[in-house]
């Protein structure tokens, strides 16, 4: 948020259909929403990943093609966690609600075969970016 601010705010709608507009920089909530984990209070063996991917190769294929992107993606890391600790190369990996299949890029990358369902077509449309 503080990025955004000294670079100066756009007007747009984010993919969670979240309005960003001028009064934007007038929060004051000093940077990021923090986290709802009291790390001090728990173990350190929690899965922490953040959600930074605003430009990647899926975003940036949606927006230069008109697609509306999933709104509510995870980072790449979150799968990679569970592909790697879950399965062995070559495994077959399903992911019924596919969403913008970050699951199946992330499972292509780690040699597994994946099998991906998603019934809004839109979604698996702007998917295709993850694999260029």
């Amino acid at each position: 948020m503080l990025r955004l601010n000294n670079k100066g705010v756009r007007k747009t709608v984010r993919p969670s259909g979240h309005n960003i507009t001028e009064s934007f920089t007038e929060i004051k909530s000093g940077g990021s929403i923090p986290p709802n984990v009291f790390e001090e209070f728990f173990a350190d063996d929690l899965l922490k990943f953040g959600n930074n991917a605003a430009n990647d190769n899926y975003a940036l294929g949606c927006k230069a093609n008109g697609i509306k992107m999933h709104p509510a993606r995870y980072p790449d890391s979150l799968p990679e966690f569970f592909i790697n600790f879950l399965t062995t190369e070559f495994d077959i990996i399903l992911d019924p609600f596919a969403g913008s299949n970050t699951t199946g890029a992330i499972s292509e990358k780690l040699q597994r075969r994946w099998i991906a369902i998603e019934k809004v077509r839109e979604y698996l449309d702007g998917s295709k970016f993850r694999f260029e």
